[in-house]
Parts: structure tokens; C-alpha cells; sequence
């Protein structure tokens, strides 16, 4: 299992970042594949409810915006914001941070504007995940950052396993910058 997480860092062509992806969700089959399917039903189920307090609800009724419906998550987060942009129309634009192409997500197409934004590990990833999106892809990489600088981990505990060389108040300073702008522009 190790040896094949390291592997991340160093395959480079999309045909083998592809085949990558698919041995990881065949180790971990309940936590990549039937966790995010679980997850994703979890968010379409909140926005469920968010159109219903909007209905329904009298401190909430007709105060909701649900018209621009954006969604983003971190690790697995990601992976989940991937399939509900894929299977919830509801949904405008999504962000995975250092999530990957895990679980179901491999196997669809996003067809909304979509951003991957990636720690060091997934550094020669665009390709593959671009290739994955349909409507206005990107893919950043952040230079010295790993998958644990995609939370406020990295200010609180910068010494903690999977924090990357970058400084934690920068590294904080990238994802508000990037994320903001990617969603004011979509």
C-alpha cells in the first residue's frame, strides 16, 4: 500500500497516473469507491435540505441564493465535490484540493467549471485531471505544499506528519487568493 502512494510522486505520463488511480481504489475499495459515493449523497442531501428551509423554513424562506451553487472539499472532500458536480445539476463549479482522481470519479467526465488544486504530490497531474473536465478545467500545484497544507493544520501544527516546506500564513494566503478568484470568475 505504501509503495503504491509513493508511486504518486513519481509517475509522470496520464496512462500511468490513470492505471495508478485504479489500483488505489482496487486496495482501498470501501473507503476510496463506497465512501465518496456516501459522501456525495451526504452533500446532495444538505442542498436537498437548503431548498427546503428555503421553501419552507420561516427565518430562511426565499433568503437563500441556491441559484449559484458552488461546493469544494479537501482530500476525499475533493473527491466527493468532484461526483456531485457530476451528478447534481444543482451544483455551478467545484474545487477538489488535493483529492485526486479517487473512488468513482476515475470513471466521469465534470462537465462545470471545476479547479484541482494540488500539493507536490500530484505535481505532473494536470493532463490527466484536466482531461477529466469538460467545461473550464484547471489544475494548480503549490510549490512546496502537501496534502495537509490544504487545512489550517498547517498554521496550527506545522510540524505534523504530510505539512509541506511552505509557510503555513502563505500557504493560507494561495487558497484564499486562488479559490476566490477561480469562483469569481466562473
Amino acid at each position: 500500500m505504501k509503495n503504491l502512494f509513493q508511486r504518486i510522486f513519481i509517475t509522470k505520463t496520464s496512462i500511468e497516473q490513470e492505471q495508478l488511480f485504479h489500483e488505489c481504489n482496487q486496495v482501498m475499495p470501501i473507503f476510496l469507491v463506497d465512501g465518496s459515493r456516501v459522501w456525495t449523497d451526504d452533500i446532495s442531501f444538505i442542498i436537498d435540505e437548503l431548498y427546503f428551509m428555503n421553501a419552507n423554513n420561516d427565518f430562511f424562506r426565499s433568503r437563500l441564493n441556491l441559484n449559484n451553487l458552488g461546493i469544494m472539499g479537501m482530500s476525499m472532500g475533493g473527491v466527493a465535490s468532484g461526483l456531485v458536480c457530476v451528478k447534481d445539476s444543482r451544483i455551478q463549479a467545484g474545487i477538489n484540493m488535493d483529492g485526486g482522481l479517487l473512488g468513482d470519479l476515475i470513471n466521469y467526465k465534470i462537465n462545470k467549471p471545476f479547479m484541482f488544486f494540488n500539493s507536490e504530490r500530484y505535481r505532473y497531474y494536470d493532463d490527466i485531471f484536466l482531461n477529466h473536465v469538460t467545461d473550464n478545467g484547471i489544475a494548480i500545484t503549490v510549490k512546496d505544499a502537501d496534502h495537509r497544507n490544504f487545512s489550517d493544520l498547517s498554521i496550527i501544527e506545522p510540524n505534523a506528519p504530510l505539512i509541506g516546506k511552505i509557510d503555513g500564513n502563505i500557504m493560507i494566503s494561495i487558497l484564499k487568493s486562488f479559490i476566490l478568484n477561480f469562483l469569481i470568475i466562473i
